[in-house]
Parts: C-alpha cells; sequence; structure tokens
C-alpha cells in the first residue's frame, strides 16, 4: 500500500490508497485538536456513520423529565403514564415531584370513538400548594397543516414553541392547588387517529403526583376515577430494545444536554460528520445508516419507569439541545464554513426522519429530513472565520416527536 506523510502548518494528513469505510481517493486530515476530518466536500448523502466523529464535551442539564410515549397509540381508558403507586402489571414506583420538572407526551388515539387526554396533578399534602406552568401541548387538528406530518404538524409547533416559551424570562401560568386535591394542567380533545404532542415545564412549591389519562368526557373527577380503580389504558406498549425508537414511560433525572465541541479547521478543503444525538441503538447490519454510531452515549438512566418501557431515555425526545460549537482558525488565512443537520436513521419505509425547529446561530428556522433528503443546510450563506480567531456558533433544538433517532451535524470548511 502506497502512504506517504505531509506536514504542513502543524497539522498531519495521512493519505491511503483505499481508506477504509470512505471514498476511493478521499484522505483523513487529523487537526491538532483531534478532531478527524475527510479532505475534500461530501460526496454522499451523510458522513458515514463509521466515520463520525462524537461530542468531546458533553453534561446532561436541567432536572427531571417526565416522558409518557408508551403505549403511543391509545387503544382505550385509563391511565398511560403515572407514578402514585406500583402497578399489578406495568409496575412503577411511587415518588413525587417538586421544584421545576419538564413534562413530554406524546399519543394517538387508537378508538373509532373520540376521547380526551388529560394530564393532571394531585396534591398529596395537608397544605395547600401552588404550580407555574408553561410551554405547549397540542393536536394534530389544532396544528391544522395540511401537509401533516411533512408541514408545521403538532410535533413541529412543539419543538418551535419550546425555544421561546421554555427560556428563563417567558411567562408562566398559575394554578394552586387544595390539600389532597386535582387539577388539570391540559386538556386536550382526540378524535379517532387524532394524535397529540406537548412539552410543558413547571415548578411545584411541593411533591405533586402528574398522570396522564386517555378519558371519555372532560371532566377531571373521569381522571381522578381511573386512578383510583387503578386502570391503565391498553394500546401498542413496546418492550424497549435497540430497535425500536421510544418506549419511554417513565422519569428522567434530567431534560437537556449541553456542549462544546471544539473544531480546530484544517488548512484546505475538508468535512467532518459530528454525531449529536446517539440515542442508545445499535447498527442495523444489513443497513449501516439505519442507528446511529456505537461510539457516545447521550442519554440519561431513569429515575423510575414502568418496568415494560426504556430505562434510558431511548431517541432524546424532548429533551433539549444546547450545542455551542468553537470554531478555531489557527492559519494565516480566513476560512468559510458550512453547516447542515442530519438525520442518521435513514429508512426508506418512513416519509420522516426529522421535522423541527432549529435555532442556529440565533435565527429560528424549521428543519425536515426524509429519506430522499437526510440533510438540511444551516447555513445560509457561509460563515467566516478570521485568521488565528475563533468563530461560536450556537445551536438549541428539542428533538421532536416522530423523528427517527440519532442526529448528526455536518461541518465543511474551505479556505478563502
Amino acid at each position: 500500500m502506497n502512504r506517504f506523510l505531509i506536514s504542513t502548518f502543524g497539522f498531519f494528513i495521512k493519505f491511503f490508497s483505499r481508506p477504509v469505510g470512505m471514498a476511493v481517493g478521499m484522505g483523513i486530515l487529523t487537526t491538532t485538536g483531534a478532531v478527524v476530518w475527510t479532505v475534500g466536500k461530501l460526496v454522499t448523502p451523510i458522513v458515514p456513520i463509521i466515520n463520525q466523529q462524537v461530542l468531546a464535551t458533553w453534561t446532561l442539564t436541567g432536572n427531571s423529565l417526565l416522558e409518557s410515549n408508551n403505549p403511543e397509540r391509545i387503544d382505550s381508558v385509563g391511565w398511560l403514564y403515572q407514578h402514585q403507586y406500583t402497578d399489578i402489571k406495568r409496575g412503577g414506583n411511587k415518588a413525587t415531584l417538586q421544584g421545576n420538572f419538564r413534562l413530554y407526551i406524546s399519543h394517538i388515539n387508537g378508538q373509532k370513538i373520540p376521547g380526551y387526554l388529560q394530564i393532571i396533578v394531585t396534591n398529596p399534602h395537608t397544605t395547600p400548594l401552588t404550580i407555574t406552568f408553561k410551554g405547549s401541548v397540542l393536536t394534530s387538528r389544532e396544528a391544522g397543516d395540511s401537509r401533516g406530518v411533512l408541514g408545521k404538524s403538532n410535533y413541529y409547533k412543539v419543538s418551535e414553541t419550546a425555544l421561546s416559551a421554555l427560556s428563563d424570562l417567558s411567562p408562566t401560568r398559575t394554578k394552586s392547588i387544595a390539600p389532597g386535591k386535582t387539577v388539570l394542567l391540559s386538556l386536550k380533545k382526540l378524535n379517532p387517529k387524532t394524535s397529540v404532542d406537548g412539552l410543558l415545564q413547571v415548578h411545584s412549591t411541593q411533591g405533586v403526583f402528574v398522570t396522564v389519562l386517555a378519558t371519555k368526557t372532560p371532566y377531571v373527577e373521569e381522571g381522578v376515577r381511573l386512578l383510583a380503580n387503578r386502570q391503565p389504558a391498553t394500546g401498542n406498549i413496546k418492550s424497549p430494545t435497540s430497535r425500536t425508537f421510544g418506549t419511554g414511560a417513565g422519569i428522567y433525572p434530567t431534560w437537556g444536554l449541553l456542549a462544546t465541541p471544539t473544531l480546530t479547521l484544517p488548512p484546505t478543503i475538508a468535512h467532518l460528520g459530528l454525531s449529536i444525538n446517539y440515542a442508545d441503538y445499535e447498527l442495523n447490519p444489513t443497513n449501516l445508516n439505519v442507528q446511529t454510531s456505537l461510539c457516545q452515549r447521550n442519554t440519561a438512566n431513569k429515575t423510575l419507569c414502568l418496568i415494560d418501557s426504556s430505562v434510558r431515555s431511548n431517541g432524546n425526545y424532548g429533551r433539549e439541545h444546547n450545542i455551542r460549537l468553537k470554531v478555531v482558525n489557527p492559519t494565516t488565512a480566513p476560512q468559510t464554513v458550512r453547516v447542515w443537520f442530519a438525520s442518521n436513521a435513514i429508512m426508506a419505509d418512513r416519509t420522516l426522519l426529522y421535522n423541527g425547529a432549529i435555532s442556529f446561530n440565533d435565527v429560528i428556522q424549521p428543519v425536515v429530513t426524509t429519506p430522499t433528503r437526510p440533510r438540511q443546510e444551516l447555513t445560509s450563506i457561509p460563515l467566516l472565520v478570521a485568521p488565528q480567531s475563533t468563530l461560536t456558533i450556537p445551536l438549541r433544538f428539542f428533538i421532536p416527536g416522530l423523528s427517527s433517532a440519532g442526529q448528526a451535524l455536518i461541518i465543511e470548511t474551505q479556505p478563502r
């Protein structure tokens, strides 16, 4: 095998006659920052998963996230998620939520008759308490986009609303709960085949129980009765496996991820793929683009969950991602940078891979990826990085419902 090494600007360029997992004739450039770049422009739909880099520095942030997504399809009335008692079939644990926490819910009415989705909050104490909350819960009918999941669906709008509504300065709504009483936090009518998706941030002055239920009527009394009767709803409950998306019915200790990767630019045209949501899925041996790379786990282990549901936040649905790319240009010439958002789980049997709002460089934009277009450029024009300087690029987004798990950023650089 012919091989030679070139040293320039403090970098090392390694060329191989046929590098493993790469297009013929392309090389690998390793920067001093230990980030591996592929020489040349990207010629495949996404960066091959085996060539993607991981977030070098990241932490799980925020407080508890309650997730209700298993079952996703509702086939009868009853509770969908509760943490007030241990169920004889679905298990679970008794524990209260206090202070700041978030709720992510995603369900669809699989019944042939209309029904309601209730989110109720119970005060188990002998003294009154107050809750404040913000965010949104929307049905597909309320979204009203004729393009369905490819348009500004309820899944998209919930992710878009979260960018502003879940900021520290956004306004809140308030409810008081008397001792031993229960109030409705959210109520949505669900016609047959209607979906509901929501993300709320709640603050409670004392520990509370939060229950998500499917009911026949809009009255909180029915929700309280179903909970008191210990009646779980039926539906497509999916046991968590390495090939199953979602399956969340539990409380996870953090609601977000914070990362500040440093990308030192090479002195030539090059690109890299940066895995930003591994989401705990393995590679499908028959299709290396079905799942995400094996080298990074950035999900949270459960605080408590139902025994038939995921022990980790697989897919990271509803989870806030804050990523600040530190792009370093160590050369004496200006360089340009382009950035794409990409989906790793490219499955031909799906209409949609990702549809959500992303704040990129402090500008909110819609991002939609599909099996035929698995990446979308975030840079309207290439960003300029001055010589021997650092450019910080902030991204903030919430993983929306219906997304195929596993996302990446593609970064391309070129000297001016």
